[in-house]
């Protein structure tokens, strides 16, 4: 009985997944290659969710989707996913198929994810709290050429002038913001920052570009390549 429960729970986990990547990527929040290059970068996956989904065909994942909505009474929360749907009525498959969310013709090349420009670093930072940061963070930060100064804290990195940075806890930046009363840029989680090579950064829809550039800025002058897409920040 156990094992079927767990079963049954990473099931729905496993399709609650799938459904909110394909509900960022149809919203725009997202592209199909920025994502796939942050669960690479930042999880360490061999390959990214969309990759897989292109792996496995989309026919049988939407298949296994229906099955799963029609074993919860056709719950709402399990809707089959009409962006799936269309790909396996317009007979794009995958890589079976010759393309999916990608297209494997031959000579056609993967699109590069959509990373952000060039910005200026701040001159200094303030972390308060570096015990309550991953380590590799910290680490990172200080082989880096920007002015540090440490105090204690709850785990922030302050920016003179205004602005914080902070790691996501399941919350969305404006909330936070909120809390902190100040604006708040939200470092996406990573294996190990420092291996990386790339960050993804949130802001605050009310952040001031400049706060955003120089967080930007401070991972760009680390060697990182640096997305602004909320992958999974109100997920986790």
């Amino acid at each position: 009985m156990f094992l079927i429960a767990l079963g049954l729970l990473l099931i729905e986990l496993q399709v609650r997944f799938k459904e909110k990547l394909l509900e960022y990527f149809s919203d725009e929040t997202t592209d199909v290659a920025t994502c796939d290059a942050i669960f690479r970068d930042c999880g360490s996956f061999r390959m990214g969710p969309f990759e897989l989904m292109d792996l496995i065909g989309h026919d049988e994942n939407f298949e296994v989707t229906t099955q799963v909505w029609e074993s919860f009474n056709r719950h709402p929360r399990f809707n089959p996913s009409r962006i799936q749907k269309d790909l396996v009525d317009s007979g794009k498959l995958g890589r079976k198929s010759g393309q999916g969310f990608y297209d494997y013709s031959v000579g056609r090349e993967i699109p590069n994810p959509k990373n952000m420009p060039y910005c200026d670093p701040s001159d200094s930072i303030i972390i308060e709290g570096s015990e309550k940061l991953p380590n590799s963070l910290v680490e990172m930060l200080k082989k880096g050429t920007v002015s540090i100064k440490s105090i204690s804290g709850s785990g922030k990195i302050k920016f003179h002038g205004g602005g914080i940075m902070v790691l996501s806890n399941g919350k969305s930046s404006e909330e936070r913001s909120l809390e902190n009363g100040v604006s708040v840029i939200s470092i996406d989680l990573c294996l190990n920052y420092q291996h990386s090579p790339g960050i993804v950064l949130v802001a605050d829809p009310n952040c001031p570009g400049k706060v955003l550039n120089k967080a930007v800025g401070l991972f760009q002058s680390l060697g990182k390549q640096v997305s602004d897409k909320k992958i999974f920040l109100e997920w986790y």
